[in-house]
């Protein structure tokens, strides 16, 4: 049978391990067993409240959800999920909050400026219309606008 640990109890036998104390000692103070008491040393894992593998939908998209936010912090050197933040996750076109997928694009189409103030959260409608209009002047002039002009004219076809 498994036995369960509070996650207030198991939070201070790991505050002791990580200052020094032994394995072996804490085994025999409180009978957590030296395997668990390794794993919560090294992080492998850790009591949590109403989440295991026992309930693996939830489990597995909580750990989803995490590991995304994970990805997503890192992106665009840490600028997307502010830029999303600040945008208040709605797209600054349509308005539409939530309803689609949002993503956030570059205004002067350069992907290597992941500066703040370059980006902009749209919805994937909007975003590929920008793009399919940039292509179209891109083409009918058979000349390069600069690229803030084009999503300039965009956003004001869009809207």
């Amino acid at each position: 049978m498994r036995k369960s640990y509070s996650r207030e109890f198991a939070q201070q036998i790991k505050e002791r391990l990580l200052k020094g104390e032994s394995i072996q000692k804490i085994h025999e103070e409180t009978g957590v067993s030296k395997p668990t008491l390794w794993r919560w040393k090294t992080g492998k894992s850790f009591p949590s409240e109403g989440l295991s593998v026992r309930n693996p939908k939830l489990y597995y998209h909580l750990r989803y959800l995490k590991k995304k936010h994970e990805i997503l912090s890192r992106k665009l050197n840490g600028n997307y999920l502010k830029a999303l933040e600040r945008d208040d996750y709605k797209c600054q076109v349509c308005f539409n909050h939530f309803s689609k997928k949002l993503v956030v694009h570059h205004i002067d189409g350069d992907r290597q400026n992941n500066d703040l103030s370059n980006l902009v959260t749209l919805c994937q409608v909007c975003h590929r219309q920008i793009h399919l209009l940039a292509f179209i002047l891109k083409n009918k002039d058979k000349q390069v606008i600069p690229y803030g002009k084009i999503y300039e004219y965009a956003m004001k076809l869009v809207k």
